[in-house]
Order: structure tokens, then sequence, then C-alpha cells
């Protein structure tokens, strides 16, 4: 009868079961290149390590509606991430502010702009980091403050971002909820380098 060494069976196990936690938890780079390969990777993302999003390309925000229950905003964000944006543009299909740093409004002086920000962003212990990225456009209107970024997390890093053409407003000739660009609140810590916020309004 074959005798069977437990010792070296009980290791095997143990081994087993490390490699499979350190599986789980090990870091992983998602490469996307549309607007819901985007949501989806950030919703993939992990929870207890710092994962990574590479955009490939310019991405315009389709197919999202903005509403109270996401916070009029096509990106949220509750968990530590990287973003890498690689020079990219991520925008939407019409801008709060336009390039000659005009409000995007029609002839009765409504704006015509999409209605939403494009980062909202949360989370206590939570670092948040987006590495050159140009963020384009976002119109949060009488709907909060920040018109492309809202943070309150605790901590949001931006390297070589440019945040434009994006807007907080109320109507015409009247001061929005502030932060054309972006609205950083009381719990929020936000660190720039080498960054630009241009062509943005708060009105």
């Amino acid at each position: 009868m074959r005798k069977i060494n437990w010792v070296k069976v009980s290791l095997s196990f143990v081994y087993f079961i490390f490699l499979s936690i350190e599986s789980l938890d090990a870091q992983t780079t998602r490469y996307v290149g549309t607007y819901a390969e985007l949501v989806t990777a950030i919703s993939n993302s992990s929870t207890s390590v710092t994962d990574i999003i590479e955009i490939q390309n310019d991405i315009v925000v389709s197919g999202f509606t903005p509403s109270a229950g996401n916070n009029y905003s096509a990106i949220s964000i509750s968990k530590s991430i990287t973003i890498n944006g690689n020079g990219n543009v991520f925008t939407v299909p019409v801008t709060g502010v336009t390039d000659g740093g005009k409000n995007n409004t029609g002839s009765n002086g409504t704006s015509t702009a999409s209605g939403f920000r494009l980062f909202y962003i949360t989370g206590s212990s939570k670092v948040i980091t987006i590495n050159d990225l140009v963020i384009k456009g976002g119109n949060i209107g009488s709907n909060g403050s920040g018109g492309a970024i809202y943070n309150a997390a605790d901590k949001l890093v931006l390297n070589n971002v440019t945040i434009s053409n994006s807007r907080s407003s109320v109507g015409t000739n009247q001061l929005g909820n502030g932060g054309g660009g972006i609205s950083n609140q009381n719990t929020g810590k936000i660190y720039l380098n080498n960054c630009m916020i241009t062509r943005n309004s708060a009105g």
C-alpha cells in the first residue's frame, strides 16, 4: 500500500491557496478606446490594489443619460485607480464653452451644451491619479458644481492634464454653483503637476 506524504500535500495546498489569493490582488492594466469600455474598465477595477487604465485614443461620451442618480456625471470613481490618457482627449458631444471662449448657448440665451460633467470623484483614503489627458467640455448647469471635475476624494493627482471648455451655470448672466473647470470639496485634496486649466466658465 502506497504511503502518502501528508506534509507535502498540505504544503502544496497552502501554496496553491497563496497563489490564488495573490492572483486576486494582482494589479491589472486595462486598455480602452470607447466611453463604454472606460466605464466597464473602472467598474471592473480592483478595490484592493490600484489598477491601471490606458486610454488609447480620443473618447467622446455617447449613450449617457444624465440624472440625479448618476450625479450628472459621465464617470464616477470611488476607488484608487490610475488613468493614463496618453495625450488623448476625453470630451462631450457639445462642450460647455466654445473654443472661442463663449458659453454654448442658443438664440434665447439657454445652454445648448451637453448637460453633464465628466468626472465625479469620491472616496476616503483613496488615491486617484490621472496622467496626460485633455478633459474637455463638461457642463453641469444648475445641477451642482464643477463643470469638468467634482472632487471629494482624499487625494486626486493630476499630472500633465488640461481641463478646458467646461461650464457651471444656472442661466444667462447668473452665477452658477462654482468651479467652471473643477470643484474641490472640503473633504477633497487635489495635487496639480504641470496642468492647464483654461477656457472654463462659472456663469
